[in-house]
């Protein structure tokens, strides 16, 4: 049964590192991947992309995903430390 007081609790600070250094290296490689993906698309027309990028990951998408996925857990951790400091 899920107690309201869990809802309170926060994780360890080596927890919360090691996490938040997960979520900046899968972040890094993401924007390095679609920074390389920019990059290529200078001076290439619309067909030439297309068929450049067919099968291929898109490293935007994954970005935007991975940021969206890790935005609540950055929200909640924050307000805990506020509600429990206040």
């Amino acid at each position: 049964m899920f107690r309201w007081i869990a809802g309170l609790t926060t994780l360890s600070f080596a927890s919360h590192t090691k996490a938040n250094k997960e979520m900046t290296a899968i972040m890094t490689k993401h924007s390095t991947s679609y920074n390389f993906r920019v990059r290529d698309e200078e001076g290439k027309s619309h067909e030439e992309m297309l068929v450049a990028t067919v099968g291929k990951v898109d490293p935007k998408r994954h970005l935007v995903s991975a940021s969206i996925h890790y935005q609540p857990f950055i929200y909640i951790y924050c307000h805990r430390k506020m509600e429990l400091t206040s």
